[in-house]
C-alpha cells in the first residue's frame, strides 16, 4: 500500500528482528528430523 510507507518499514523492521529467531527454530527442527531419520549423532553448530 503506497499510502503507508511507515507500515512497510515497520514490517521490514520486525522481519529483520525476528529472522534469527525463526532461523534458529527451523535449524533445530531440521536437526531433530535428521537425527530421527538417520539415527546417527550429527554435529550441532552453535
Amino acid at each position: 500500500n503506497p499510502a503507508f510507507p511507515e507500515g512497510i518499514m515497520l514490517a521490514i523492521l520486525f522481519a529483520n528482528l525476528f529472522a534469527p529467531l525463526i532461523d534458529h527454530f527451523f535449524v533445530q527442527a531440521n536437526v531433530k528430523r535428521r537425527l530421527k531419520r538417520t539415527g546417527t549423532p550429527a554435529e550441532e553448530t552453535a
